[in-house]
C-alpha cells in the first residue's frame, strides 16, 4: 500500500484537483488501508480487530471480480436518497448512490496505482513469499513506501510542503462515511460491520498524525527506546535521511529489475508506473460514469415501484461486466491468482532510514 500521500496525491492528478479539494473521492481512495488500522490506537481498543484486519487483507489478495464487481453493483442498488454533504465544493445535497460512485471511483484509483507500484516496492525490499516471515517484511515495506512519499515517486512533481500538518489528506464526512457503509454492508455482509470503515478511518487518522514527524523528533525518541525496528517507526514521515543520495527509490536510471511474480525483465520507473496508472484511472473513470449514467437515464420517469424493479435487474448491465473484464485478475499486489513472488533483490537494509 503506498503510503497515504502518495495515494491521495494520484487521486487528485486522476481527477485533476488541486490540494484543497476534498470530496468522497480523496476518502475512498485510502481503499482498504484503514481497516489494517482498526484497534491499533493504544488508548482506543476494540474487541473485533481481527474482523478488520483479515478484511483488509482479503481485500488486498482478491481479484478485482471478488471485491470491485461487488461493489459496483452495490452502488448501482442504493435507492436515490439526498444526504447532506457539508463538501466545501458542493452546496446542493448529493444523493446516497451518487455519492457512493464517488467514493467507490476513490477505491478503484486507490487499486490502480497498487497494482502498478507495489511489484516495484516488493522487487526493492527483497520480498519472497517462503523467506520473509512477517514482520521483518512489513517493516522494509514501510520503510520504503515512507522514503517514496517523501521523494514522490515523480521526479520534480509539486508535492505537499511537510511542513504542512497531514490533515489535509485526512478528511471525511458524515455523508461520505454513509456512502462507504452502504456500499461495504450491501457487498459484504458476512465480512464487514456497520461502522466499520468510519473507526477504521478515525483510527488511521490518529496513527498517522502520531507519527508525523518533519522536525525528525519522534524517530529518535523511537530509537532511544529501542524501538528502530518496529512497525510505527517504520511508518514515519517525512523521511529526513542522506539515504536518498545513496539510492535509486524511483529508478530514475531506468535500471533492469524483475516482475516478482513471473521473473518477467522490466525497466519502468515509478514515474513511469505511476503514469501507466494514471492511464488506466482515466479509463476506469469513463466506465463508472457511464454505469452511473445508465442508471440515472433508467430511473428518469419510472414510478416508485417501477424503479425498484428496474433496479433489481441493472445489477445484470452488461457495463458492468465489462468493466470488471477490463480490470482484469491482478490484485493490488500485481499478482494473478495463484502466483507467488519468488524474484527480488533488495535495497533496503533493517537498519536504515
Amino acid at each position: 500500500m503506498p503510503a497515504a500521500p502518495d495515494h491521495w496525491q494520484f487521486c487528485l492528478k486522476a481527477l485533476n484537483e488541486k490540494p484543497g479539494f476534498s470530496g468522497p473521492e480523496t476518502l475512498g481512495t485510502h481503499g482498504p488501508d484503514p481497516f489494517f488500522f482498526y484497534g491499533q490506537v493504544p488508548w482506543k481498543k476494540r474487541a473485533d480487530n481481527s474482523r478488520a484486519h483479515d478484511f483488509a487483507e482479503w481485500l488486498h489478495d482478491a481479484p478485482p471480480s471478488e471485491v470491485l464487481g461487488p461493489l459496483v453493483r452495490s452502488a448501482q442498488n442504493i435507492q436515490d436518497e439526498k444526504e447532506k454533504n457539508n463538501s466545501l465544493h458542493t452546496s446542493e445535497p448529493e444523493s446516497l448512490r451518487a455519492l457512493a460512485f464517488r467514493f467507490l471511483k476513490g477505491m478503484v484509483f486507490h487499486y490502480l496505482l497498487d497494482r502498478n507500484i507495489h511489484p516495484w516496492v516488493y522487487w526493492s525490499i527483497g520480498f519472497n513469499n517462503e523467506l520473509n516471515p512477517d514482520p521483518p517484511s512489513r517493516i522494509r515495506h514501510a520503510r520504503f513506501e515512507a522514503a517514496l512519499a517523501t521523494l514522490g515517486p515523480v521526479p520534480q512533481e509539486e508535492m505537499v510542503q511537510y511542513s504542512q500538518s497531514p490533515r489535509i489528506m485526512l478528511h471525511g464526512e458524515k455523508a461520505w462515511f454513509a456512502a462507504a457503509d452502504a456500499l461495504f454492508t450491501s457487498a459484504f455482509p458476512d465480512r464487514y460491520k456497520k461502522g466499520m470503515y468510519e473507526a477504521s478511518f478515525n483510527d488511521m487518522k490518529t496513527v498517522l498524525l502520531f507519527i508525523w514527524d518533519p522536525l525528525a523528533i519522534k524517530r529518535k525518541i523511537f530509537d532511544a527506546f529501542g524501538a528502530h525496528d518496529s512497525l510505527p517507526r517504520s511508518m514515519i514521515q517525512p523521511v529526513i535521511t542522506k539515504e536518498f543520495e545513496k539510492r535509486d527509490y524511483r529508478n530514475a536510471e531506468h535500471k533492469q529489475w524483475l516482475m516478482p511474480s513471473t521473473g518477467t525483465e522490466q525497466y519502468e520507473s515509478a514515474g513511469d508506473l505511476v503514469q501507466r496508472a494514471l492511464e488506466e484511472a482515466k479509463e476506469a473513470e469513463k466506465y463508472l460514469n457511464q454505469i452511473e449514467a445508465d442508471i440515472i437515464e433508467k430511473d428518469g420517469s419510472q414510478q416508485t415501484e417501477q424503479k425498484k424493479q428496474n433496479l433489481s435487474r441493472i445489477k445484470y448491465n452488461p457495463k458492468v461486466l465489462e468493466f470488471i473484464s477490463w480490470l482484469g485478475n491482478l490484485n493490488h499486489e500485481g499478482c494473478a491468482p495463484g502466483e507467488v513472488m519468488k524474484y527480488w533483490k533488495g535495497i533496503v537494509k533493517e537498519n536504515t532510514l
